[in-house]
């Protein structure tokens, strides 16, 4: 599990903060949701598998159920978040719970600046 990883609590947060960062920023940011395959990424290749049946207990052999699609679940505005919080929320309403502008969020980061950054991250 990802979060068990001492590098997810060194990143993450920090990631976190550079996009509320930019999101705060007076440059264009474009949020839109949407992906276009791009034919020349080697890791691009348009299939989306099915590991459900493969796992603990299960024939050593077994292979996941694999087909070809132009999108890939769990990544659209309107996919359930995968998560069990107290309400539920799809991808698109968290982000916009996590807006930096959402002033009713659990949580807020004081400010967004590196001192040692300048206004680099900013302008």
């Amino acid at each position: 599990v990802l979060f068990r990883s001492p590098l997810f609590w060194i990143i993450h947060p920090n990631l976190d903060r550079l996009l509320m960062l930019r999101r705060t920023s007076s440059r264009p940011f474009d949020e839109s949701w949407g992906y276009a395959h791009n034919q020349r990424t080697a890791s691009d290749t348009t299939v989306v598998c099915d590991w459900s049946g493969v796992g603990a207990g299960t024939d050593a052999s077994s292979m996941p159920n694999c087909t070809r699609s132009t999108s890939c679940s769990g990544h659209a505005k309107d996919d359930a978040l995968p998560v069990q919080l107290e309400e539920d929320f799809t991808l698109g309403t968290f982000e916009e719970y996590l807006h930096p502008g959402n002033l009713g969020r659990s949580y807020r980061y004081e400010n967004y600046e590196w001192g040692s950054c300048g206004t680099a991250l900013v302008e």
